[in-house]
């Protein structure tokens, strides 16, 4: 639109000129003595004038859109300097954004690695607790160095001049776990027949024929326990029995008798 107006106004100017080159022409017969020649004078002039107005025009025009590409060119440059900028912020962002996500996963690693090892831990624990709840202690029990079928036979023993015999019974554990803490109850038959701990000797009591000691933890693949015991057999007494249990809670009791028969008075006997 800037281009029209200008155009106009020169055809006006152009319009304006040549109707008077005609209007000069049309008149000259009553100021010259040759009205020809002037109106062609007059025309020419006339169409220098609006040659000149149209080169004017041209310039103008011109110039006018020589700054219009040059404005147009500068905001094409200012808008590609704008893209490249956002461009670079973005790739920027891009960059960030790929460096948190670098940084997410290696976090996403080390949480997987660290619930892998707390998945083989518990697996291991259980794999452990597992394999010590099949685990069972196997508990047998003895007398002395009898074994076999001569514990099942009657098993005489001497007696001392106060009335005493020392027993030691052998507890041994043949299974593959230990029992933690258990407890022995050694009861006689009948209830005549007195048992106290090894050389520590009460008069009276209650229950004189049933004793309850503590012997300790009872380990697997070891030495035998000793439970010593010295008993008290009544002059009247030649056959006697003797239950000996092993009890702990959670393992199922264990229990053996034993028969002995009264056999001689000494001054000091043991089995």
């Amino acid at each position: 639109m800037r281009f029209v107006w200008p155009g106009i106004l020169g055809l006006i100017a152009g319009g304006a000129v040549f109707l008077i080159a005609l209007t000069s022409g049309r008149f000259a017969p009553r100021v010259a003595g040759q009205p020809v020649a002037d109106a062609t004078m007059v025309s020419s002039f006339a169409a220098n004038i609006v040659l000149l107005l149209v080169a004017i025009l041209a310039l103008l025009v011109a110039g006018a859109a020589y700054r219009e590409a040059r404005y147009s060119n500068l905001q094409q440059r200012e808008l590609v300097e704008a893209q490249q900028s956002a461009l670079a912020e973005s790739r920027e962002a891009l960059a960030a954004a790929a460096g948190q996500l670098t940084d997410h996963r290696r976090l996403l690693d080390k949480s997987v690695a660290a619930l892998d090892e707390q998945l083989r831990v518990v697996q291991q624990a259980y794999e452990d607790e597992r394999r010590r709840a099949a685990r069972r202690p196997v508990i047998d029990i003895r007398v002395g160095e009898i074994t076999g079928a001569q514990l099942n036979a009657l098993i005489r023993v001497d007696i001392d001049p106060q009335g005493y015999t020392p027993i030691d019974f052998l507890i041994v554990n043949s299974g593959d776990a230990d029992l933690v803490a258990p407890v022995v109850v050694v009861q006689a038959f009948p209830a005549t027949v007195f048992v106290d701990q090894r050389d520590i000797h009460i008069v009276e009591r209650p229950d004189h024929n049933v004793l309850q000691v503590s012997p300790g933890d009872i380990r697997h693949g070891s030495q035998p326990t000793h439970c010593a015991v010295d008993v008290k057999i009544p002059i009247d007494v030649g056959e006697f029995q003797i239950s000996v249990s092993v009890f702990r809670q959670g393992f199922s009791a264990t229990t053996r008798n034993f028969r002995f028969a009264a056999g001689r008075r000494l001054r000091q006997g043991k089995i």
